[in-house]
């Protein structure tokens, strides 16, 4: 599964019309309700608002053609993101009528391509389960954490320093081999909640 991890925009002209495409990452409905909050403000004097989006979990699609005639706008949008492959999407198209008529076919190939075009310039990155870990470790054995670019610190504490344990919460990549190393250090381990990102 692939996702993005920032934002962009891109203004094209068809016709006339005016079209602002925006690719968010979103990570569950209400991220959603908020950003097309957000965008329908900034561009409260738009035609349309179409948009489509997809999250992985809980696994929903959906996408509305916001006053376009029904499946050539939100659909073409939606496609273009399945095509892709990817989740934790939303792609918001801001278009503004120059006066020109596009007829269906037209505003189909407009959407979906003022999507894709946009979402080519967003680097893709893969999606990855991490684990959240409460573990307590020898000082000693401390420096396996620090430098694996597989774990992020979350919080440390020192406050058993004298004994030289550490206390560490962690996000750690799915992955058995450092799960088995980190048991091994480790002088207990929780895993605490399973995160995709």
């Amino acid at each position: 599964m692939n996702t993005i991890k920032t934002e962009n925009k891109l203004e094209h002209i068809i016709k006339k019309s005016k079209f602002i495409c925006l690719c968010i990452p979103v990570t569950c409905v209400e991220d959603v309700d908020k950003n097309l909050s957000k965008i329908r403000k900034e561009y409260s004097d738009a035609t349309h608002v179409v948009y489509a989006y997809t999250l992985f979990s809980p696994s929903v699609e959906k996408a509305s053609d916001d006053g376009e005639p029904s499946g050539t706008a939100g659909k073409p949008v939606l496609d273009c993101i399945k095509r892709l492959g990817l989740v934790n999407i939303l792609v918001v198209v801001v278009r503004y009528f120059g006066g020109i008529k596009l007829g269906a076919g037209g505003l189909t190939r407009a959407y979906a391509n003022v999507a894709k075009d946009t979402i080519s310039t967003i680097q893709i990155c893969q999606l990855s389960y991490y684990l959240a870990i409460n573990v307590s470790i020898k000082l000693d054995n401390a420096y396996y954490i620090a430098n694996n670019p597989d774990i992020e610190i979350v919080s440390t504490d020192y406050h058993d320093i004298a004994s030289k344990i550490v206390k560490y919460n962690l996000l750690v990549k799915e992955n058995e081999e450092i799960l088995a190393k980190l048991e091994n250090l480790a002088k207990d381990m929780e895993i605490v909640d399973c995160k995709l990102m």
